[in-house]
């Protein structure tokens, strides 16, 4: 996916939700090989009131959940990137933070893979991959809650 898939409109006319303390936004780990489209996404969830650490690679996008597993709300990652698949990934991040949220963005489909608590078809909109990550967050409060 390349940046112009993305609505100009959309990206121009997000919502600023600056006022939310950092210490309050869900913290989003961001994977994605395509660093234009990471940086695109970085800023676009950023602004939409997520505390976004990007990663360009999923082995340091593991390291980053390895030295703090509770570091972390949910994950984002991309299906199809260079000797770590999004779901190999995911099942990494499940076995150091079991109850970690995980939204997989993929162009390819995939139907329903074991682990992952949500799939995004590429191309999809900035807002829609925002209102993703809030429903599993909503979801895991929600089965807290319980």
């Amino acid at each position: 996916m390349t940046l112009a898939q993305y609505d100009a409109d959309e990206i121009s006319g997000l919502e600023r939700r600056s006022s939310i303390p950092v210490n309050l936004r869900p913290r989003v780990l961001l994977v994605d090989d395509d660093t234009l489209l990471l940086r695109v996404m970085h800023a676009a969830l950023s602004t939409m009131g997520f505390d976004v650490v990007p990663a360009s690679c999923p082995h340091v996008a593991l390291e980053h959940a390895r030295s703090s597993p509770s570091a972390f709300d949910v994950i984002v990652t991309d299906y199809a990137m260079p000797r770590m698949s999004g779901l190999e990934l995911a099942g990494e991040i499940r076995q150091v933070a079991p109850g970690i949220r995980i939204v997989v963005h993929s162009s390819m489909p995939l139907g329903s893979p074991p682990g992952v608590d949500r799939l995004i078809q590429k191309p999809a909109r900035l807002g829609d991959l925002a209102s993703a990550i809030r429903a599993v967050l909503d979801a895991r409060d929600e089965r807290a809650t319980r």
